[in-house]
C-alpha cells in the first residue's frame, strides 16, 4: 500500500511543495539496510558496556 501510495499525484505534489527527497528501501534492500542498522546499533551498545 506504501509503494502505491508513493505512485500518487498528492504525494508527488507533496515531495514538490516541499521539496522533498523521495528515499523508499523495500524488499531485500530494505531488509538489509535494517540488518545493518541494528548490527551498528549492537555495536555502539556492546562498545558503551551496555550489552
Amino acid at each position: 500500500m506504501v509503494l502505491a501510495a508513493l505512485k500518487s499525484k498528492s504525494w508527488q505534489e507533496a515531495l514538490e511543495k516541499n521539496n522533498w527527497t523521495p528515499a523508499v528501501l523495500a524488499g531485500d534492500a530494505f531488509e538489509k539496510f535494517v540488518d545493518d542498522d541494528f548490527a551498528s546499533l549492537r555495536a555502539t551498545m556492546v562498545k558503551s558496556g551496555m550489552v
